[in-house]
């Protein structure tokens, strides 16, 4: 059989070709995997407020209440949160000897604030909320405050989010919410939490400062 030495030859420059390009494709990932693990690096110790992790809190008041009226009938408020994270619900139920006596009912919708902000942001979040009856229902608000401080208190540095408008506490409502202003930690580690407060019932973000 007859050779061909240039079938040869253009052969083996196409496997040299193909070789160089998948070694250059090889450094290249490698190249950009290791970028972007420096990356990540660098927003995991960026200066600012970093999300640790989310909690859920059961209001005090949360189950059946007896109460009684002036003239000594009894009476049973019931407080309940149901659903998850991004969309929950509450009802306050008062019930007396011929049944529901009054009712009222809440349910928040929203998405979570972002997981870095840095003391120059003002981290918001989007809420929807529908309200089928106050009764019993308080006023929906979002505070970053101490991680340690419970829902029902706040300390005097309190930072509160507001709609566009200014308001700071709302029942039916649709739009966002933004922190008025915020601050930087006083040291590497401190923590502090974003705060939902659903009648009681509350979602708390965690944060932590880095330096």
């Amino acid at each position: 059989m007859k050779k061909h030495p240039f079938r040869f030859i253009r052969l083996l420059f196409i496997s040299t070709f193909f070789f160089s390009v998948s070694l250059s494709f090889a450094q290249n990932s490698e190249q950009f995997l290791a970028q972007n693990e420096v990356n990540m690096e660098n927003a995991t110790n960026a200066q600012g407020w970093h999300l640790l992790r989310v909690e859920y809190v059961v209001s005090k008041g949360d189950g059946a209440k007896v109460g009684y009226f002036s003239d000594g009938s009894k009476y049973t408020d019931t407080s309940t949160g149901k659903g998850a994270r991004y969309n929950f619900t509450t009802t306050y139920t008062r019930t007396g000897k011929n049944g529901v006596i009054a009712s009222g009912s809440a349910t928040t919708v929203w998405t979570d604030p972002p997981k870095f902000f840095t003391a120059n942001d003002l981290p918001s979040i989007t809420v929807k909320r529908t309200v089928e009856s106050s009764w019993g229902i308080n006023m929906f608000s979002i505070g970053f405050d101490w991680a340690d401080i419970n829902p029902g208190s706040a300390s005097a540095g309190k930072i509160d989010f507001a709609t566009p408008t200014g308001e700071t506490h709302v029942q039916a409502y649709e739009g966002i919410m933004t922190a008025k202003r915020m601050v930087k930690g006083n040291k590497h580690g401190e923590q502090k939490a974003i705060t939902l407060y659903l009648n009681g019932y509350a979602y708390k973000y965690y944060y932590e400062w880095h330096d």
